[in-house]
C-alpha cells in the first residue's frame, strides 16, 4: 500500500488514530489511488499533506464537543462548538447577498400582489356597475366579449 511507502508523511508514527487530528488528511490520502501515491515524490506528498492539513474541516474552537448517540436502528451525532467568529468578511458578503435576494423577492411579491389586488378591485367595481345598470359606453359590455 502506498501509504506504507510514505507513512512518515501521512501520519506521525507516535500518534494513535484519532489523536493526531489528521483524520481528514489521512482519509483523503487513503482515497488516492495506489499508483498516484507511488508516482509522487516525497516532497509532493509532503506538499499535498500540508495543503490538506491547512484546509481540513477540523475545528479550531476553544470549546469543541462532538459525539455519537447510538439508538436502536440508527446513530445520531452532535456537535457543540464555541469560539471567536473569524468569518467577518465572509459573513458580511453573505449578509449583503441575502439582503439583495430578499429585496428582489419582496419587490416581486409586492408587484404580483398589487397586480392581483388591482384586478380584483376592477372586477368588483365592474360587477357593481353592472348590477346597478350603469352603462359607461352605450352598447358596450365586457360580457359580450366572453360569450
Amino acid at each position: 500500500m502506498p501509504l506504507a511507502v510514505h507513512q512518515d508523511l501521512v501520519a506521525p508514527p507516535s500518534a494513535a488514530p484519532g489523536e493526531s487530528g489528521l483524520a481528514f488528511t489521512d482519509a483523503v490520502m487513503a482515497h488516492l489511488g495506489d499508483d498516484v501515491l507511488e508516482a509522487m515524490a516525497p516532497e509532493h506528498v509532503r506538499a499535498l499533506r500540508g495543503a490538506l492539513r491547512a484546509n481540513a474541516p477540523l475545528s479550531r474552537h476553544p470549546v469543541d464537543a462532538r459525539g455519537v448517540i447510538p439508538l436502536f436502528f440508527f446513530r445520531l451525532y452532535f456537535v457543540f462548538g464555541m469560539g471567536r467568529d473569524r468569518r467577518g468578511k465572509t459573513r458580511l458578503i453573505e449578509t449583503r447577498r441575502r439582503q439583495r435576494a430578499s429585496a428582489a423577492a419582496t419587490t416581486t411579491l409586492l408587484t404580483v400582489m398589487m397586480s392581483a389586488a388591482c384586478w380584483a378591485i376592477f372586477m368588483g367595481l365592474y360587477v357593481v356597475k353592472s348590477l346597478l345598470g350603469i352603462d359607461l359606453i352605450e352598447g358596450f359590455h365586457l360580457t359580450t366579449w366572453f360569450s
